[in-house]
């Protein structure tokens, strides 16, 4: 029997012949035909949800894209479906105006649904395909709303089952960890040097942080570095003044942009004369609504933008940071941590009379306030417990009797505990550098009465005749009395005639002995 869809007017799915007429205002596979703008006839097939209203169909038939634009806004609150439905076939109308618009009302639509990543994804094809686009910044901020929605955890991805509206899966975080910084991505491609450029490079750092450690895999933490990096670098003011030293504050740049811009000397920069400060910098909608741009709003920007590189360049210290500390302590990542640390320090922080770093002259925000004096704390911890790991080793090598290994991690305890540290932190400091000195001074006696004790125990393994014994320890001795007189008077003035003695003797005795080697091999061919 065949099926008629009046038949079974409650199936959306039911299907149609291409040769029978269907009325518009029915749901299921729709066959409506129309005449394009060359006046050719042409057939189009489309799937009606149920519940699209007849005047919505009748649109679209006659093909009025403004008109079912306004019956898909009217709709969004009473009927989701349709309104999607008339807002999808607008947005593919893309030689239409009023694609853009189709696009936008899809998004909305979306995120009224709770399909954040859809309305995502729907926006960016607005902004991608329009650049010049009115609404397009307004747009890019919804954009920024919904990528910090799933960084910060108060929206969860979904995964809409096709040919539907109405049912979305939630995916695990497992499988969407990665997702989040590429819409932060998307946003700079959009727009690399525009206003919310700066804002959302850093927040893409700020989500491969978030997906450090289980989420995302032990290297994780490179993607956060280098996403804070390129903040950095790319959306960090880095004029210095006349001393080659400092930073310009924002006042000074404004001050220079003010001066540059403002043909009329009235203080504003207005989007008729300066349009390109008002698409290239760093303005919200709500700054610019009123077309006029302030010396303070500048001032304003400038800083924000400062700050916004600023705490990148302190998010890599302290993502590398937690990775060193992550088990076992890395010393290399402590390394470049601290390295990271350090020019935040010198970009924005200079020392007072007390040694301390404070904030720089135009960099005295509350955020500056708190954050330079926790970089500070941050190296003084991680240079103790670079201390505390390299003492360990120290010690390690100097129970194996590999002097000269011993003695340069003990250097290296004095070097990196030299420089004065915070609060109790100095107290701990100066003890652990008490006791390098002491143990770098008794290294050089123990090696010397070593280096003495082993070549009395060559000359025995000679006369034993245990002469790869006799050779080893004499090559022990000589490396162990390698030092200057100077060093043998210091360390160890008694054995300093016998040191130089048998240093001088051990040559020979290597030459010997290994002839007498050379013989036996000889001999045993």
């Amino acid at each position: 029997m065949e099926r008629v869809p009046d038949e079974r007017p409650d199936k959306p799915l039911s299907r149609v012949r291409k040769n029978q007429k269907v009325e518009p205002g029915e749901s299921g596979l729709q066959i409506i035909r129309y005449v394009d703008e060359q006046g050719r006839e042409r057939t189009m097939y489309i799937y009606v949800p149920r519940g699209v209203p007849r005047t919505l169909i009748d649109a679209i038939n006659d093909q009025q894209v403004a008109k079912v634009l306004e019956l898909a806004s009217k709709e969004r609150e009473t009927n989701t479906r349709a309104a999607l439905f008339g807002a999808r076939w607008v947005s593919k109308r893309t030689h239409s105006k009023y694609a853009p618009d189709g696009f936008i009302l899809t998004g909305e639509i979306y995120e009224d649904m709770g399909l954040h990543g859809y309305a995502f994804s729907s926006y960016n094809e607005m902004v991608s395909r329009w650049p010049g686009h009115q609404r397009r910044l307004e747009i890019m901020e919804r954009q920024l709303a919904i990528a910090d929605k799933f960084k910060d955890g108060q929206a969860s991805y979904k995964w809409k089952i096709p040919w539907q509206d109405s049912v979305a899966i939630p995916i695990p975080r497992w499988f969407t960890h990665g997702r989040t910084p590429k819409l932060y991505d998307q946003i700079v491609e959009n727009a690399p040097y525009g206003p919310l450029a700066a804002a959302a490079q850093f927040r893409a750092g700020q989500a491969h942080e978030n997906a450090m450690g289980f989420w995302g895999g032990p290297d994780r933490y490179k993607d956060a570095v280098a996403a804070y990096q390129l903040a950095a670098d790319r959306y960090g003011r880095r004029e210095m003044k006349a001393d080659n030293e400092t930073l310009q504050t924002a006042e000074e740049i404004a001050d220079r942009a003010m001066k540059a811009l403002d043909a009329d000397g009235d203080g504003k920069l207005t989007s008729t004369a300066n349009p390109d400060v008002f698409k290239w910098h760093g303005f919200t909608t709500q700054e610019t609504s009123d077309n006029v741009i302030t010396r303070d709003e500048l001032v304003a920007m400038y800083r924000k933008q400062e700050e916004q590189a600023a705490r990148a360049r302190y998010h890599i210290g302290k993502v590398l940071e937690s990775r060193a500390s992550d088990g076992l302590y890395d010393q290399t990542l402590a390394e470049k941590s601290i390295a990271a640390y350090q020019v935040f320090l010198n970009y924005y922080g200079i020392k007072n009379d007390q040694s301390r770093y404070v904030p720089r002259e135009g960099f005295e925000d509350e955020w500056f306030q708190e954050s330079i004096p926790l970089a500070e704390s941050s190296i003084d911890a991680m240079r103790l417990e670079q201390a505390n790991g390299l003492v360990a080793i120290a010690e390690f090598y100097e129970f194996r009797k590999q002097w000269t290994a011993a003695q340069k991690y003990y250097s290296e305890v004095i070097r990196v505990t030299q420089s004065k540290m915070q609060g109790d932190l100095d107290t701990t400091r100066l003890e652990i550098y008490d006791d390098a000195n002491a143990a770098l001074d008794q290294l050089y006696r123990k090696r010397i009465e070593a280096a003495v004790a082993d070549h009395d125990a060559a000359a025995a393994a000679e006369l034993a005749g245990r002469y790869y014994t006799a050779l080893r320890l004499y090559r022990s001795a000589h490396v162990g009395l390698s030092l200057s007189s100077e060093d043998l008077d210091k360390y160890a003035p008694a054995y300093t005639s016998d040191a130089l003695r048998i240093r001088t003797r051990t040559v020979e005795d290597m030459r010997r002995m290994d002839e007498v080697i050379a013989r036996q091999t000889a001999g045993s061919l």
